[in-house]
């Protein structure tokens, strides 16, 4: 059993499951009471994957859940509120071998770790709104490497990728010893503000000195 997420939807928890005894994986859905209620198995969907794995979870503030999958492309379902069963909303082949996923409810985007079509090790970012891929990350290790932990302040944005360091066989010239890459949100260059700011106060300092004066009283001869 993979990454758990608590649905507020259905008022219960679910599950991303690599494999069901004897089937295909897909998420398992827990209630409160502890029973194992709706079963969502990726082979028995219509236009599903053939093999599951799937590994990340997370529910985005449309009710829409990603599925990362480690053995295949990331996966976005729909869970019925009623039924509590799910149907698929997108699937993603720009990303695949996925671990960890996280939801932003700040930016309303699913951040999935994996890899892109070309190897490379990769955070993408997609849309809870559109379903699209906003963004695509490269992460600065080889592709032998996998990171596969993510997090994202909601305060300022900052995107966490956990990287492992080096082994024998994987080795990491970027932090040998482990580290945690952050990933900051681009932010508007200061020095228009600046000017724009500076412009205002000589303006409003400007306009005051006018007015003082247009009230001083006149001299005395």
């Amino acid at each position: 059993m993979e990454q758990p997420v608590w649905n507020p939807n259905t008022g219960s928890f679910f599950v991303s499951t690599p494999a069901f005894a004897g089937d295909q994986g897909g998420i398992a859905e827990i209630k409160t009471d502890g029973t194992v209620g709706a079963l969502t198995k990726f082979a028995s969907i219509a236009g599903g994957p053939a093999a599951c794995g799937s590994t990340g979870l997370a529910v985005g503030g449309s009710g829409n859940v990603m599925v990362g999958r480690g053995s295949g492309q990331a996966v976005l379902l729909h869970i019925d509120p009623t039924t509590h069963i799910g149907s698929i909303v997108a699937t993603f082949p720009q990303i695949s071998g996925t671990d960890e996923v996280w939801y932003d409810p700040t930016t309303h985007g699913f951040y999935v770790t994996g890899k892109d079509n070309s190897g490379n090790r990769v955070f993408d970012i997609i849309s809870d709104i559109t379903d699209l891929v906003t963004q695509s990350v490269v992460l600065p290790v080889g592709s032998l490497s996998n990171p596969h932990s993510i997090a994202v302040d909601p305060f300022n944005g900052d995107v966490f990728v956990p990287l492992a360091g080096s082994t024998l066989t994987v080795p990491d010239a970027v932090c040998p010893l482990g580290c945690i890459a952050v990933f900051g949100v681009p932010e508007p260059g200061s020095l228009p503000i600046i000017l724009f700011g500076g412009a205002a106060l000589l303006g409003f300092a400007a306009e005051r000195r006018r007015h003082l004066f247009s009230r001083a009283p006149a001299s005395r001869s």
